[in-house]
């Protein structure tokens, strides 16, 4: 594993005492007690195999979502098992993109399962090689199919989520445990402060109303009326959700939403990543427009009061035979207040973008953006051509083209990341960069 630089991790400076042994690093403090086991290694500085083949021995990954019995066009399904509410429903474009992003940091021996190899992807392997830190080849991609699917050592394959297709056995995770800890409903079986839940009859605007189990940002509203509320629920069950609804409290006063992400061991411990500041549109549905990311030595402390806080969530994972990597949905309160608002256990949007940071801090990138679109009108082969052209005349930003699939509308799916010297400079770079795209 990478040596560390003078960005990584560093226990001295956040306590004052360190105790190591057999690889891992116990914290003692009065104040961080209960701080987790900390393993050595982080999520900023590694491809995400790596910690996949400690935990399992023959690890297969499978990124790909199923879709709903309605989805006919579809090719993984959850026909009665499993089910969540699906808006828009998956596509072929969305899984594809999923599959590059995790076939770029993923790094060699660990397979891949795709609906099919990835179009562009020499383009893009071409483009990895030249920019992304830490790149190796992913030199074992399969295609999914029954063959392919029964050459998986029972407990070898790590999903994104639970399959009813695909035989329980295999999962790294067991199904139905995985299920009920993907669950919203499940955060309150967690004694950790989180936002207070009502019930149906309660619930009274301003509030929270959430699918327990959705796909995407519209799972999740925030209701200013008591119209809104009979409003969205109509809403979900025409869109194909028939279960029970979850209605929270609207924490006010809130000044950070953070993505907290870790990786679980088998054991116990945990591989730090690091957090993002999470930014949103305005309106209702509050669209995720993307985290922002620091790897400088300041967010380490700010890091390491978002894991001991977790430590209750981190514990009853592990407790419910959980692991792998997590992200932890976390908002601050202007008195300094945390409150869990989520938990997603899987492999993160985020995190190859994420598995890159100290890479780049150490070129002199700290400050970087992940986001998604869905709006460019270009070829594949033109925006990896315009991303290459932007890295080579830049000096204060670097542009990396994670994922990028041409979709039937005539628009691009794509998944980017930008890395910047400086703080103010990351926003303009990224916006200056987007608007070069649309050119």
């Amino acid at each position: 594993f990478m040596a560390t630089n003078i960005y990584s991790f560093s226990f001295q400076f956040a306590f004052r005492c360190i105790e190591q042994s057999a690889g891992h690093q116990m914290v003692k403090d009065d104040n961080f007690c209960d701080m987790p086991i900390i393993a050595d290694g982080r999520l900023t500085r590694c491809r995400i195999g790596h910690f996949l083949k400690q935990d399992i021995t023959n690890p297969v990954v499978l990124s790909l979502y199923p879709s709903s019995a309605l989805n006919t066009n579809y090719p993984l399904k959850n026909l009665k098992k499993y089910k969540k509410m699906e808006y828009p429903v998956n596509s072929l474009d969305i899984a594809a993109v999923s599959v590059m992003k995790m076939i770029a940091t993923i790094g060699s021996g660990v397979p891949v399962l795709v609906f099919e190899i990835p179009k562009n992807l020499n383009s893009l392997e071409a483009h990895w090689r030249s920019w992304v830190p830490y790149y190796e080849e992913c030199t074992d991609i399969r295609i999914l199919n029954h063959e392919n699917l029964a050459k998986i050592d029972d407990g070898s394959l790590f999903a994104v989520f639970p399959c009813a297709q695909i035989p329980a056995q295999k999962h790294a995770i067991n199904p139905d445990t995985f299920y009920e800890i993907y669950s919203k409903t499940f955060i309150p079986k967690i004694k950790i402060k989180q936002p207070s839940g009502m019930t149906k009859k309660e619930a009274m605007a301003p509030c929270v109303i959430k699918v327990p189990i959705a796909d995407g940002s519209e799972g999740v509203k925030i209701v200013t009326s008591d119209q809104e509320i009979l409003e969205y629920e109509e809403w979900v069950k025409k869109v194909g959700w028939a279960g029970d609804l979850v209605y929270q409290e609207l924490l006010t006063d809130v000044i950070a939403d953070r993505g907290v992400q870790v990786y679980i061991h088998k054991d116990g411990s945990v591989n730090l990543g690091g957090f993002s500041n999470q930014t949103y549109s305005s309106h209702s549905l509050r669209n995720w427009n993307g985290g922002i990311f620091y790897r400088t030595p300041e967010e380490d402390e700010i890091n390491l009061r978002m894991v001991k806080f977790l430590q209750p969530a981190i514990k009853k994972l592990h407790e419910m035979g959980y692991f792998g990597y997590v992200c932890f949905d976390v908002m601050e309160t202007r008195n300094g207040e945390l409150f869990l608002i989520d938990i997603n256990p899987r492999v993160s949007g985020s995190n190859p973008h994420m598995s890159m940071m100290d890479g780049m801090a150490e070129k002199g990138f700290p400050f970087s953006m992940y986001s998604e679109s869905n709006g460019f009108r270009i070829t594949v082969e033109e925006l990896i051509s315009r991303a290459n052209c932007l890295n080579k005349k830049n000096d204060d930003a670097v542009i990396f083209i994670l994922g990028a699939q041409a979709t039937e509308s005539g628009t691009l799916k794509t998944a980017i990341s930008t890395f910047a010297t400086k703080k103010d400079q990351l926003l303009e770079a990224k916006e200056n960069a987007f608007n070069f795209f649309q050119a």
